[in-house]
């Protein structure tokens, strides 16, 4: 079950707890204002600078989201989830483009 879903006027987001370690890490969907999936993958929680946050002691559950600027998706002006491993960005069923993240890097990009 989603831990979070919010309308941020532009964006809905709904995440689910993927794993715990090495980094706190969810699986998430962003929408846009017409119900169009925007962005799916794996975010992981991180400081505002994407210095991974690690360790269950510091897991929080988020019951909210501030913005969604394209590519992190910010909790609060401390914390954010930031894109980690492959991210699909869907243009239509068929095309669209996936970039590889290593902890909110861009690595790599490729269209489909």
């Amino acid at each position: 079950m989603p831990f979070g879903q919010v309308d941020l006027m532009e964006a809905w987001i709904s995440c689910k707890l993927a794993t715990k370690e090495p980094f706190i890490e969810y699986d998430c969907q962003i929408y846009d204002e017409n119900g169009t999936l925007c962005a799916d993958g794996a975010y992981i929680l991180a400081t505002i600078n994407k210095t991974p946050i690690t360790g269950i002691a510091n897991f929080r559950s988020i019951n909210s989201f501030n913005a969604y600027d394209g590519e992190n998706i910010y909790i609060t002006s401390k914390k954010m989830l930031t894109p980690h491993l492959w991210i699909r960005y869907p243009f239509s069923a068929e095309h669209g483009r996936k970039i590889f993240y290593d902890k909110g890097i861009q690595k790599e990009e490729i269209e489909y």
